[in-house]
């Protein structure tokens, strides 16, 4: 449904383009490349769970695996493939002062399936995994910029350079999963959804990795 709609914002966005008139009466054409993110998406079963994005603004193979495989862990419960995605320097913070090391990445992943199991009913498979909106470092994003903060004063404290010295990218994304019966096969939307969860992507010293709030 959702690609349906983007197609049709896709077309209006277009249509009214060529509508529009400038000040010399000349219609205005607004191209593909400047329809913001969602305008045009596609379905990708290339990764350890499908994904559906917009291709114009995420492109980048390594980011897309690392999406995929973090989804994957989660529902597969694989501990060493989670630890091995996650920013190494803001994880040993979380599991130090946020948890109290108290627990495990194990432990995290465990309970995170128990608790998408419990909303499933059941055991589950992510069906697709929806990028839904990105904002980059052109655009604004007062959690993103205080995140880095953060890191570049963490990362002092600790002694080390910077993490905005080594950092290439850093993207906000904002996340529907899609959940289907773990044996179903099923690829797409469901009816079974949960919207709206954020991960910050980094490029650091050439490799992508995650932060989950």
């Amino acid at each position: 449904m959702r690609k349906f709609v983007s197609l049709c914002c896709a077309a209006m966005l277009l249509c009214s383009g060529l509508s529009a008139c400038g000040e010399n009466n000349q219609a205005e054409v607004v191209t593909e490349d400047e329809m913001p993110y969602g305008a045009t998406v596609i379905v990708d079963k290339n990764y350890a769970v499908p994904m559906q994005y917009d291709n114009r603004f995420l492109n980048d193979p390594a980011l897309l695996k690392t999406i995929s495989s973090y989804y994957h862990a989660i529902q597969d419960a694989d501990a060493a493939e989670f630890s091995s995605l996650l920013f190494p320097l803001y994880h040993e913070f979380e599991l130090t002062s946020l948890y109290n090391n108290e627990f495990t990445d194990q432990d995290i992943l465990d309970n995170t399936r128990a608790a998408i199991q419990d909303y499933y009913g059941g055991e589950f498979a992510y069906s697709l995994i929806d990028v839904t909106d990105l904002i980059s470092e052109d655009n604004l994003s007062p959690n993103r910029d205080a995140l880095k903060n953060m890191l570049d004063d963490l990362a002092s404290d600790m002694g080390k350079e910077k993490v905005s010295e080594g950092l290439s990218a850093m993207l906000e994304l904002k996340i529907t999963r899609y959940l289907a019966g773990k044996d179903t096969g099923y690829i797409g939307e469901t009816n079974t959804v949960m919207a709206d969860e954020y991960l910050y992507a980094l490029q650091y010293k050439g490799q992508w990795y995650l932060i989950y709030s």
